[in-house]
């Protein structure tokens, strides 16, 4: 016959054993729950570019990217463990380094609105060099999903404006081919 001891150390050893079990039980059913409503639903984004003839096509686990035949470049960043939002981005062909434009749903499931998006972010990438340093500015501006601007009230929103209106004509050409090729359409 087993001590008391024993008996607890016993007890206690199956109360660690079940909890173990359990929160690894409740870990996977939620890493299989988010796999299927999140991670996978992203696939239809890569297929609609190889769709459409895309070149240097790369896959991993957290992303897809590659060119399509007009050097658009496209970028679908899988959500991460445990996320509902990644990132579409699609990207203009450039001549120079000086200048990159890129646009992007805001949180594929936070700005969309019965599955179509209402709100992109265009990321405006300028780059200059004077001398010997690289000055790099980031604007994100808030389009509409027509490709019209959204005003902000941070205080940067004049020049954010100003930026909007130099490039309009490359965001509403990208809002239209972000659309027309991921489904956004009303």
């Amino acid at each position: 016959m087993a001590s008391k001891a024993q008996q607890k150390t016993n007890n206690t050893a199956k109360i660690v054993l079940i909890v173990g079990l359990s929160i690894i039980a409740v870990l996977l059913v939620l890493t299989l729950v988010w796999m299927l409503t999140s991670y996978f639903t992203f696939n239809k984004y890569v297929d609609a570019i190889k769709e459409r003839g895309a070149e240097n096509w790369t896959d991993t686990a957290s992303s897809s990217y590659g060119f399509d035949k007009t050097r658009y470049q496209y970028f679908i960043g899988r959500p991460s463990w445990l996320s509902w939002s990644g990132n579409l981005v699609i990207s203009m062909p450039s001549e120079s380094i000086s200048e990159a434009l890129a646009l992007y749903p805001d949180g594929v499931n936070a700005k969309v609105s019965g599955g179509k998006v209402i709100e992109y972010t265009a990321d405006i990438t300028t780059t200059s060099i004077q001398g010997s340093s690289v000055r790099t500015i980031v604007y994100y501006i808030k389009v509409d999903k027509n490709g019209n601007y959204i005003s902000t009230t941070n205080e940067d929103s004049e020049r954010a404006l100003e930026v909007y209106q130099a490039h309009s004509a490359n965001i509403k050409n990208l809002v239209h081919k972000i659309n027309s090729i991921w489904g956004f359409t009303d």
